[in-house]
């Protein structure tokens, strides 16, 4: 029999490598970036253009030529995807299948915009607001005068397809109706959560397109800041139109989605699973 001699020693090397622990999680999180970059649409390129780093780290990290995986980077490289970085480390949770919209921009705002952690809960979504963003609500025609002065009025085509055609044809709605600008939102919510104590956390929970439209699910859960306990938690269905067309969104993937008209409904829970609903978020049920 010949000695095999180097040969055999770079099996006992690959053999130690593969065994360390340290090596197989490393890759586990590359696959899971990968998987990530890859749902998100990504080119290396584009994810460096998008982070503001040179191509070549983006590499380095996936190729595993980094010998130690910078956590700032990959942090980034989550929020560029649109999500939370803890996913990477969740085996549990399938990277490859988004179950979203299947527009790769659109998907990233989404993620981005309804997985969020603030007093006003439209700190990531004000990211995504159009120069003529409006939030309307099918109840805020008989909105009290503290809010009632700040409404504006949107055009009554979209009332339409956003509030509800059966409302406006049995007279539940006025002829034109009325929504809020972004910066009367925020102040609104900001002064609700000043004033319960409380902040709010949104988790997307799914999406899809419908015509023209962006169709979204989430939850609001509210807590106090103090105890860090929950005082309610919602469901809500947003209805978004964006600020083009749905198939520009399709054909140039460095194209920003930008919300101009956000419809938002709450949905009600079967009876006796019904949550608390704190006098926040515009202050309607």
């Amino acid at each position: 029999m010949g000695h095999r001699g180097p040969e055999k020693n770079r099996d006992i090397e690959m053999q130690k490598k593969d065994s360390d622990p340290y090596r197989r999680y490393d890759e586990f999180l590359r696959k899971r970036l990968a998987a990530m970059i890859a749902a998100a649409g990504y080119t290396q390129q584009a994810l460096a253009d998008a982070i503001g780093v040179q191509r070549y780290r983006i590499h380095r990290l996936l190729s595993g030529d980094n010998i130690v995986i910078d956590a700032s980077l990959t942090c980034a490289i989550a929020q560029a995807c649109g999500q939370p970085p803890h996913v990477l480390y969740d085996h549990n949770i399938d990277l490859t299948n988004d179950g979203l919209t299947g527009v790769a921009s659109i998907d990233r705002m989404l993620r981005d915009a309804y997985n969020d952690t603030s007093p006003t809960g439209l700190d990531s979504l004000k990211k995504y607001a159009a120069t003529d963003y409006r939030v309307l609500n099918a109840r805020y025609h008989t909105a009290p005068p503290d809010i009632g002065h700040l409404l504006v009025d949107v055009e009554p085509a979209l009332q339409m397809v956003l509030v509800g055609v059966s409302e406006a044809a049995n007279g539940k709605l006025p002829a034109v109706q009325r929504g809020l600008q972004l910066k009367d939102e925020m102040t609104i919510n900001a002064l609700a959560a000043e004033q319960t104590k409380t902040y709010k956390q949104f988790v997307l929970a799914d999406a899809e397109l419908i015509d023209e439209l962006v169709w979204v699910q989430y939850t609001v859960d509210e807590y106090y800041e103090t105890t860090r306990h929950s005082s309610s938690r919602r469901r809500l269905v947003d209805l978004l139109v964006l600020e083009h067309p749905i198939h520009k969104y399709r054909s140039n993937g460095r194209l920003k989605p930008r919300i101009r008209r956000r419809s938002w409904r709450l949905i009600k829970e079967p009876p006796g699973q019904q949550f608390p609903f704190a006098t926040d978020w515009i202050g309607f049920q």
